[in-house]
C-alpha cells in the first residue's frame, strides 16, 4: 500500500445505505398545520400530540391541554386567526396578514428552522433539514469536487482491488445521482489532486496534468507531461502536488527540491506551461485560482513563505503574501466575493479570518472555536465548515452569513448537528442547492444550503 500524505485511507465500505450523520431528537409525527381545538376526549377533536389518533381519526391539540387518549402532547402550532403563538418554533410563515401562527418551522419541510427554508428532497425534523446519503459504500481518497453538475472524487487500488490506478468517479447530480466511472486507467496511475469547473476535470498525477470535458469519454488530455516537465517526472511528494484551474488556464504546483514547490501554469487549450515561482513549504494546503492567477496556501509551520501567497498568470512573476507571518498555518481557504476566506490553524483553536484580495487586510470572524474547524466552503450565500466540539467529541456542519466586508459573522447555523468520521482533508464541496461531504470515508450526503 502507498503511503500517501494528502490522504486518509479508509476501512472497508458500509453496507449500501449506511447513514451519514445523526440527527437531533424530534417527533416525526407532527403535521404542518393545526387549528385549535377542545380538550382531548378521544373522540377526534383534537387527538394526540404524538399521531393525532383519537376515537375520530387525525386530531388537533386542544388549546395547550392535554393530548387525547392514544398518543403524546408533542408539539402544535394555533392555526389561522389566531392572535399569537405558543411556540418558538410556530411562525407566521404564510404572511397573511392575519397575525396567525400555522406552520410549525420544526418539522415543516418548506419552512425548516425559519420561514422560506426549504428542504428540497430532504425531510425537516428539529428545525434541521435532514442529510440525505447521494451513495453509500463508495471509498473517497481526494476531496470533493463539484463543477458542470457532477461531483468528482478519486479512489486507489489500496481501497479497490480491482482498478490497476487510481481511478476517477462521479455523480450526475443532476439526473439521478447516479456513482459513474468518470476514467479508470488502463495501467498504474497515481492521482495526487484534482480539480473541476464548468468544462471539465483535471488531474495532477504522476504521468503529468490531464483533463476532460464533462461530456465526453475515452482517454484524457495531457496538458503538460513529464517529458516536457522535470518537475512531474520527479513527482514523488504528493504534500507538494496541487491542482486548480480558471476558465482558460490550468494552475498546479510540483517539487522542485527539498521543501520547495515550482508553481505553473498550462492553457487548457494546450500550448508549453509557465514557471510562474516557486513556494518554500513542506505542504501546499490548496490552490485556488481566479480570473488573473492563484491562490497558495501553505499548510506547514515555519515555513518559508507561510501563510496565503498570490501567484499572477506571468512567467517568473513572482507572488505577494495575503496573509501570513512565521507561525501561520493554514488549513483550508475559499473565495468569497472580494474576500478570501481562510482557517488558520496556527493556534491551539482555529479562526475564521477574512482577508480582502484588494488591500490585504484580514479580520478575524471567528476566534478561538471550541476545537478543529475541519473542511471550508464558500459562496456567495454563505460560509460551511466543519466545526470539532472538543468537549462533546463531534463534528458538525455549519453555516454562517456575512454581509460582503463586514467585519463580523451572524449567528452561525448548525445544518447537521454530527458528522460522523469526518476528515480534515477531505474538504466540504458546494453547487447552487447542495453542501456535499463525506462520512466515515464511504458515505457521500448532502443537505440542502
Amino acid at each position: 500500500m502507498r503511503a500517501r500524505l494528502a490522504r486518509t485511507l479508509f476501512a472497508a465500505a458500509f453496507a449500501a445505505g449506511a447513514a451519514a450523520v445523526l440527527a437531533g431528537a424530534c417527533n416525526p409525527n407532527v403535521y404542518d398545520d393545526y387549528t385549535l381545538g377542545g380538550p382531548g376526549d378521544g373522540s377526534g377533536g383534537d387527538g394526540s400530540g404524538g399521531d393525532g389518533s383519537g376515537g375520530g381519526g387525525q386530531g388537533q391539540q386542544g388549546g395547550g391541554g392535554s393530548a387525547g387518549a392514544g398518543g403524546d402532547a408533542g408539539l402544535r402550532c394555533e392555526g389561522e386567526g389566531q392572535e399569537a403563538c405558543n411556540n418558538s418554533a410556530c411562525q407566521n410563515c404564510d404572511a397573511d396578514g392575519a397575525g396567525s401562527c400555522e406552520t410549525d418551522t420544526s418539522i415543516s419541510s418548506t419552512n425548516c428552522g425559519a420561514c422560506g427554508r426549504s428542504c428540497l428532497t430532504t425531510t425537516c425534523a428539529g428545525g434541521q433539514c435532514q442529510s440525505a446519503s447521494v451513495t453509500s459504500g463508495v471509498q473517497v481518497s481526494t476531496r470533493l469536487v463539484s463543477g458542470g453538475g457532477f461531483l468528482y472524487w478519486v479512489s486507489t487500488p489500496d481501497q479497490i482491488d480491482t482498478l490497476p490506478g487510481d481511478a476517477v468517479y462521479r455523480i450526475d447530480v443532476a439526473n439521478g445521482g447516479q456513482v459513474e466511472q468518470a476514467y479508470v486507467p488502463a495501467d498504474a496511475l497515481e492521482i495526487f489532486d484534482l480539480a473541476a469547473n464548468a468544462t471539465g476535470f483535471y488531474l495532477v498525477t504522476d504521468q503529468g496534468v490531464k483533463t476532460r470535458g464533462h461530456g465526453t469519454t475515452g482517454e484524457l488530455t495531457t496538458l503538460s507531461a513529464p517529458e516536457q516537465n522535470t518537475a512531474l517526472a520527479a513527482l514523488t511528494a504528493p504534500a507538494l502536488a496541487r491542482i486548480s484551474a480558471n476558465e482558460n488556464d490550468v494552475f498546479f504546483t510540483a517539487p522542485l527540491q527539498g521543501n520547495t514547490a515550482q508553481v505553473w501554469s498550462v492553457p487548457k487549450a494546450g500550448g508549453p506551461a509557465k514557471a510562474l515561482t516557486t513556494i518554500d513549504s513542506g505542504q501546499i494546503s490548496m490552490l485556488v485560482a481566479d480570473a488573473g492567477g492563484v491562490f497558495v496556501g501553505s499548510g506547514a509551520k515555519g515555513a518559508g513563505d507561510p501563510g496565503v501567497s498570490y501567484v499572477p498568470n506571468v512567467e517568473g512573476g513572482g507572488k505577494s503574501t495575503v496573509y501570513g507571518g512565521n507561525d501561520v498555518v493554514v488549513g483550508d481557504f475559499a473565495v468569497s466575493g472580494d474576500d478570501l476566506i481562510i482557517v488558520d490553524t496556527s493556534d491551539t483553536s482555529d479562526k475564521l479570518v477574512a482577508v480582502n484580495r484588494v488591500d490585504k487586510q484580514p479580520v478575524t470572524l471567528k476566534p478561538n472555536t471550541s476545537g478543529p474547524l475541519r473542511a471550508l466552503a464558500a459562496d456567495e450565500s454563505g460560509l460551511y465548515y466543519l466545526a470539532y466540539d472538543l468537549s462533546n467529541n463531534k463534528t458538525s456542519l455549519m453555516r454562517v452569513r456575512r454581509e460582503p466586508g463586514a467585519d463580523s459573522l451572524g449567528e452561525p447555523t448548525t445544518l447537521l448537528d454530527e458528522v460522523t468520521g469526518a476528515a480534515r482533508n477531505l474538504p466540504l464541496a458546494l453547487d447552487a442547492s447542495w453542501v456535499y461531504g463525506v462520512s466515515s470515508g464511504t458515505t457521500i450526503f448532502h443537505v440542502p444550503k
